[in-house]
Parts: C-alpha cells; sequence; structure tokens
C-alpha cells in the first residue's frame, strides 16, 4: 500500500513539473511574438515619420523656388542683375543663376534630420531680343515737366536696360506738338550731359548725343531734356537711336484730348468758415490720368442757392491766389494763370471767398473749366432743402433760473442729414406778473441776439447753424423782470424761409 502510494505521488510529481515545462515555454513565445510585433509597429512609425519629413521638405523646395523665380524677376524688372543672388528663406536657400540667353535657374537646399532636398527650378526669362532698341525700356511714371524756374525741362524719366547685355544710346530725337521753332538746348543723363549747345537743335532734329552705355540689368535717370523757353500745352515725342541702328520711340502725353475726363474733384471735406463765415472752405483736385500726363484748370463757374439776397464771389485760392474780383452765381471767371496738375496728383482748393455770410447755401454746381475748353461739374449741398422738415424744438426739460428771468434748457434737433439754419426766432408769452421783455438771446456760449422784444415781436438773430444729425442746447432766453407762471410758445423761421411752430409751455 505504501508502495503504491508513493508511486502515484511521484507520477503526479513528473506530471506538475511537466506542465511547469510547457507553460514556461508558452510564456516565451508569447514575449517573442510581442517583442517581433513591436519591432514592426517601431519600424512602420519611423518609416512614416520620415516620409512625412520627406513630404515637407519636398514641399518647402517647391515654395522657395517659386519665392525665388518671383525674387529674380523682380530684380530684373527693377533693372539689376540677379545672378548669383543667394538668399536665406524659411528652413533653406535658394542660389539664383541667370544667363545671357536669358534663362533664369533657381537652385533650392532644404535640410531636415532627416531628408533634404535640393531641386532646381528653371524659366525662361527676359532675353537680350533681336536689338538694342529691345531692351530699352523707358519708363515715363515719374515724368513731369519742371517749370518752376525758366528755361522749361522734362524731368523724372528712367531708361532701363532689360536685358543681361550693355546698350548704348549714341542719338536722339526730341519733337512735339503743337510744333514751334524753340529748341532743345541741352540734355543731361544720369548727372553728365551727353549734350549742351546754344541755341540748341530745332524739334525734330536727330541730336549726336556724347554715346551713352546702360549696363546689364541696370537703369539710369535721364535727368532732364532743357529748352530755351517755357513749352506748356504740348505733347513731346522722344527717340532714341542705338549704337546697332535700332531705334526705341516714346510719346510724352501731357496734353490729353478731354481734360476733365481727368479731373476728379472731392468736396467731401467742404465746410462753411472763415471769419464771417464768407468761405467755402477746403476741397482737392485730382488728375487721375497715367503720367506724364499734366492737366491745368484756368477759370471756374460757381452756382450758389439761393440767390437771393445777391451774394457775390470775390475770390478764388488754391495754393496760391488764382483770381479775385466779383461776380454773380453762374459767372465764369478766368483765372490769372493756369492750375496744373502732374499726373496722379492732387492739388489743394483752399476757399472760396464770397462777400457775405454764406451759411445756408448750396451749391448745385460748380463748374471747372480746363485748358482744352472741356468742362467738370460737381454739386456740394451743405444744407437741408426744406430746413423746417428737419427742426424739432425740444422744451420738455425748460425752466426759470436767476429770479425767473431766464429760460434754459430749451434743445434744437436737426433730424435731417444735411444742415439747418435758423434766422429769426419770435417769442410770444402770457401769463407773467407784467410787462416784459426779451433782452438775450444766447446760443453755444454766443449772443445771437440783444434788444428790446415784446412779445410777438419776430427778432433778427445772428444765424444759427445746427449740423446734420445734432442737437445744441440754449444757453438762455434772457427776459426784463420774473417770468414766473408764464406760458411761453415760439415760431422759428429757417434761412430758406420756411416756419416751425413750438406749442406753448410752461417751464
Amino acid at each position: 500500500m505504501i508502495s503504491l502510494r508513493r508511486h502515484r505521488q511521484s507520477l503526479s510529481a513528473g506530471r506538475t513539473a511537466r506542465e511547469r515545462g510547457v507553460g514556461i515555454v508558452a510564456v516565451l513565445l508569447v514575449i517573442a511574438v510581442l517583442g517581433i510585433l513591436g519591432g514592426v509597429i517601431t519600424t512602420l512609425v519611423a518609416a512614416g515619420a520620415v516620409s512625412k519629413t520627406n513630404d515637407m521638405v519636398r514641399e518647402q523646395s517647391w515654395e522657395l523656388g517659386t519665392a525665388g523665380l518671383e525674387y529674380a524677376l523682380k530684380r530684373i524688372d527693377d533693372g539689376f542683375d540677379p545672378d548669383g543672388d543667394m538668399r536665406d528663406l524659411g528652413a533653406g536657400q535658394f542660389t539664383v543663376g541667370y544667363a545671357p540667353t536669358g534663362v533664369i535657374t533657381i537652385a533650392t537646399d532644404v535640410s531636415a534630420m532627416e531628408g533634404s532636398s535640393s531641386p532646381s527650378f528653371t524659366i525662361q526669362g527676359p532675353t537680350p531680343g533681336g536689338t538694342m532698341a529691345d531692351c530699352l525700356t523707358v519708363d515715363v511714371s515719374g515724368t513731369y515737366q519742371h517749370d518752376q524756374w525758366w528755361p522749361d525741362e522734362i524731368r523724372g524719366t528712367v531708361l532701363q536696360n532689360t536685358c543681361n547685355a550693355q546698350i548704348t544710346i549714341s542719338e536722339m530725337t526730341v519733337s512735339w506738338t503743337p510744333t514751334s521753332t524753340d529748341h532743345v538746348t541741352r540734355i543731361r543723363i544720369a548727372n553728365s550731359n551727353v549734350y549742351n549747345n546754344w541755341p540748341g537743335t530745332l524739334p525734330g532734329v536727330p541730336i549726336d548725343i556724347t554715346d551713352r552705355t546702360i549696363n546689364a540689368c541696370s537703369s539710369q535717370n535721364l535727368t532732364y531734356i532743357r529748352f530755351d523757353t517755357e513749352l506748356p500745352d504740348k505733347n513731346f515725342t522722344i527717340t532714341f537711336t542705338m549704337s546697332d541702328g535700332s531705334v526705341k520711340t516714346r510719346f510724352l502725353q501731357f496734353i490729353v484730348g478731354n481734360e476733365s475726363a481727368c479731373l476728379t474733384v472731392d468736396l467731401s471735406p467742404s465746410y462753411i468758415g472763415g471769419s464771417g463765415y464768407v468761405d467755402m472752405r477746403e476741397g482737392e483736385l485730382t488728375n487721375s490720368c497715367a503720367a506724364p500726363t499734366v492737366i491745368g484748370v484756368e477759370g471756374m463757374i460757381v452756382e450758389w442757392t439761393p440767390t437771393s439776397p445777391s451774394r457775390h464771389l470775390t475770390g478764388i485760392r488754391m495754393d496760391d491766389w488764382m483770381w479775385s474780383g466779383w461776380a454773380s452765381s453762374g459767372t465764369s471767371v478766368s483765372f490769372w494763370g493756369p492750375v496744373l496738375i502732374d499726373a496722379g496728383a492732387s492739388q489743394r482748393q483752399r476757399f472760396l471767398e464770397f462777400d457775405t455770410d454764406m451759411r445756408g447755401y448750396n451749391y448745385p454746381a460748380i463748374t471747372y473749366i480746363m485748358r482744352d475748353s472741356t468742362q467738370h461739374t460737381v454739386s456740394k449741398n451743405f444744407y437741408a432743402a426744406n430746413m423746417a422738415s428737419c427742426l424739432v424744438v425740444g422744451t420738455g426739460s425748460t425752466y426759470w433760473s436767476n429770479g425767473n428771468r431766464r429760460l434754459r434748457a430749451e434743445t434744437f434737433q436737426n433730424t435731417c442729414a444735411l444742415g439747418i439754419v435758423i434766422e429769426r426766432i419770435q417769442s410770444t408769452w402770457s401769463g407773467a406778473p407784467g410787462t416784459r421783455y426779451l433782452q438775450q438771446i444766447r446760443i453755444g456760449g454766443s449772443n445771437v441776439y440783444s434788444g428790446w422784444a415784446g412779445s410777438g415781436t419776430n427778432v433778427d438773430i445772428d444765424n444759427v447753424e445746427v449740423p446734420g444729425g445734432s442737437t445744441i442746447t440754449v444757453d438762455r432766453y434772457v427776459f426784463s423782470g420774473s417770468m414766473s407762471g408764464a406760458t411761453v410758445s415760439h415760431v422759428m423761421t429757417m434761412l430758406d424761409g420756411t416756419t416751425v411752430s413750438v406749442p406753448s409751455f410752461t417751464p
């Protein structure tokens, strides 16, 4: 029995040992599989990161190449040779190559920790062309006539060589229309005289200038072309003859066929002001045409309403006085000399001056007369057409002060966008303890009426302007004695003759 029991114990122990061994092997297999999976996942993640990095680097290279091409074209357009230029931008850099054939090559270099990209981009840029004239660009965007001091000059033109090779100007011809027997006396390029002669050369006659070379992808100022007299009201044609015999011609249109089409007038900042409100102040005239077109204003016709009582235009000032005299509404006046406005430039209109107060007046037509007799007309309304329809008189907050002699806190509200002007006030009262007189009306810190007016008297006040959309408060009506218990009413007469009746109220 004992022997059998021991045998069974031995068998049981052996089975347990075998089972334990199998379990260990299984655990080792699981660990091995997990390790392999981990390695695979790590490899995939790393590969994905590298792929994303490479994609980013390639995209950056593309953007860098595009930026380099735009940079090179801008440098060439500005008159510079970009060949060999290197620029750092973002995470990389680009280098520009510009060949004599006009081919632009952009070599990029973008590097990252796990990748890099160095592609190149090539386009066909400006080429020397068949002749030197093909390379010459005459920029007149800043050209103007300089006549501040005699004699007259054409200034501000830029000569640009757009090719990757030198060009040379050997001859110039200057002509103008309407033609005349005046002369070209001097030509100056890049601060050097290439022609200097008196009495000079007639229009349309070729001028053998000192040869002027312009380096590749560079520019020089045509400092000036000088004449022996003033040449206003003319257009010019300049012909450049190159050393290879090729020709480039540029037309300078200072005078257009319809100058009024170039004129823009801005009266939005205008207002009625000046001592005694006799001025229509501020405005701006702009030449909206392209360079080198110049326009000239030679006169004006100013109309205003109402025309009664009569008013007169007595002066016009831009930067300087252009006219003074005595003109009724709608009368044409001529300036002492034309107001010249360069292309893209503006001229301040300082004021139109009148002989008396212009508050309450509108300007249905202000006409600018140009040198070529064409006209440009604008209008300017400062005031509402029916002023009474805009005025609301507030009496709800009024009260007596100073021994009940002063009526305060009445308000004038303008409900319209344009201004209104009150010209007269008729005040009527009843219930006062005795005979009383209106002695003063004060608005905005100024006395607009001083006198001795009985009830129902229509008194002229110093015109009170209420700007569009605003409200002003009456400082006080001053009476000759106590108005305790009195009832007051008003009739307001506007500058255009319309009236507002204010119902009776007891402050």
